[in-house]
């Protein structure tokens, strides 16, 4: 029999979009209704790269330590994003490389995270490093019948587009949609594979850029502005990409459709988690302490006015991470008072505003016993927290342990939180606990923990079980279909389907 599995990885592929939509996403929608709508969750965060490390390695943050949680606490790293990857955290561990030394031949193509890349058996193609670039790992004899635009498929770049250039970004989706489909298309028509993996990265950008013009609940939502099908459309030609795609790979294919996280609203609320620590006595400010003449609020809306205005180059995105300079005038850490303090927030970015993220012991001194004491009575006072409705606030408090076990797991702040779409969380202190955030003006939108799309072609290979399916549990699942024998103590994650050599009993 037949076992090819073709994966097919979109970026920030949210199951509601794609509900909203229907018929008008018609190869998607028919995946769906053909197959199998897996529940799915993301990593916690719900960034990109910690989620695609889990579906490469089948294991958790906790493990693999690629964790974007800034610490204000420490004077060393606590500005510097904590996440340092390197192709020598995969070479060997993905589920690729364990499909390729048990004989499989596998095509992989843009996966995230991973650059320049390593031959397998078959082809893989990476971009990024440094400088941005293609590579290509080929087999002897092998040639693409058209060559790689790779302009394209490097994307439009990092940074923030300002409002009079979203033109341009949305040709940069185009071009790059167009050049990962004609990449895709090629290497999947050819016969000589049993693993196929595509990375598609551009919706995320897209609804990151256009979320306000399409989501009617947003605070800058205009409903004849001339960027409100952006989304919809962007939508429509992924689903074309996917189905272009599929009718390469032909018949008898195993297709996996998935998403790394869904996408929803920049939160455009803030609610003041150190200040609320600070009124039950779990942080202290410093005494004396001159509090700036601008606060961190209006000086992060003085910034994306700005932004939004004239965007930023590549020169000044490189400069600001060279010389945080305004990202520690956006921290608290220097008007806390360390030796009295408790608890704190903690930040996935300094600048921009999310409605997950975590809570901080401050440990030094501190025994253990004391530090599960102070972790019980930072989760009741989070816990009792009350929105502006006088209902409680949070979605979720739990320790990092109810999540993930693991020898990273001390990168995540000791207590993890999700508040609704709408409200982040913020850090100031002393104007009281609500405040207005700023990102939501040049980058409206946001990802979703809950609503990534996993579709499966074939019902036959679907074991049944409880709860939601794990991004850790993608490549055991996909080893699985392969017939491919592995040790599950490997993987964080549990296969959701049968073999093919079982299924096909059934």
């Amino acid at each position: 029999m037949n076992n090819r599995v073709l994966v097919i990885g979109v970026d920030a592929l949210d199951k509601d979009v794609v509900g909203s939509l229907g018929l008008r996403l018609g190869r998607i929608s028919g995946l769906r209704s053909s197959g199998v709508d897996l529940p799915l969750r993301s990593v916690f965060p719900p960034d990109s790269c910690p989620a695609w490390a889990s579906v490469f390695l089948g294991v958790s943050p906790a493990q693999h330590g690629i964790i974007n949680f800034l610490n204000f606490a420490d004077a060393t790293g606590g500005y510097k994003p904590g996440m340092h990857v390197q192709d020598s955290m995969f070479q060997g561990r993905t589920f690729w490389d364990i499909a390729a030394a048990a004989g499989k031949r596998c095509h992989v193509l843009l996966p995230l995270n991973i650059a320049p890349g390593w031959p397998t058996n078959g082809r893989m193609v990476s971009r990024g490093g440094d400088p941005s670039r293609i590579t290509s790992h080929l087999e002897e004899g092998d040639r693409f019948s058209t060559p790689l635009d790779s302009k394209a498929l490097l994307g439009i770049g990092s940074g923030f587009i300002a409002r009079k250039d979203l033109p341009r970004a949305i040709r940069g989706f185009e071009d790059q949609l167009e050049a990962e489909t004609t990449l895709g298309c090629e290497t999947f028509a050819r016969s000589d594979w049993d693993l196929g993996f595509i990375y598609m990265s551009g919706l995320d950008g897209l609804q990151h850029m256009f979320w306000a013009d399409h989501d009617p609940g947003h605070p800058d939502h205009k409903p004849d502005g001339p960027y409100k099908n952006v989304v919809e459309e962007g939508y429509e030609a992924v689903d074309h990409a996917v189905g272009r795609l599929i009718d390469a790979a032909g018949e008898g294919v195993t297709v996996i459709l998935l998403a790394d996280h869904g996408h929803g609203p920049r939160p455009w609320r803030l609610f003041q988690v150190n200040e609320l620590l600070r009124q039950n006595g779990l942080l202290t400010v410093k005494k004396g302490a001159r509090k700036p003449a601008i606060g961190a609020a209006t000086l992060k809306k003085m910034i994306f006015t700005t932004v939004r205005r004239f965007g930023t180059t590549p020169a000044l995105m490189k400069l600001s991470k060279r010389f945080p300079v305004w990202k520690k005038l956006l921290a608290p850490s220097s008007s806390i008072d360390w030796d009295q303090t408790i608890a704190y927030v903690s930040d996935l970015s300094t600048v921009k505003s999310y409605s997950y993220g975590g809570v901080r012991m401050h440990r030094p001194g501190k025994s253990e016993e004391q530090i599960e004491a102070n972790i019980a009575e930072v989760i009741k006072v989070l816990k009792g927290a009350l929105g502006e409705d006088g209902q409680p606030l949070f979605r979720s408090v739990l320790r990092r342990e109810d999540y993930y076990a693991g020898p990273q797991l001390d990168k995540f702040p000791e207590i993890l939180v999700q508040l609704p779409d709408w409200c982040g969380l913020g850090w100031e202190t002393g104007k009281g606990l609500w405040g207005e955030g700023a990102i939501h003006l040049v980058q409206p939108g946001s990802h979703r923990f809950e609503t990534p799309v996993c579709y499966v072609s074939n019902p036959k290979v679907i074991e049944e079980r409880d709860g939601p399916v794990e991004l850790m549990d993608i490549a055991p699942s996909v080893l699985s279909l392969l017939d491919v024998d592995f040790d599950p103590a490997m993987f964080d994650g549990k296969a959701f389907v049968k073999s093919y050599a079982t299924s096909s009993t059934d």
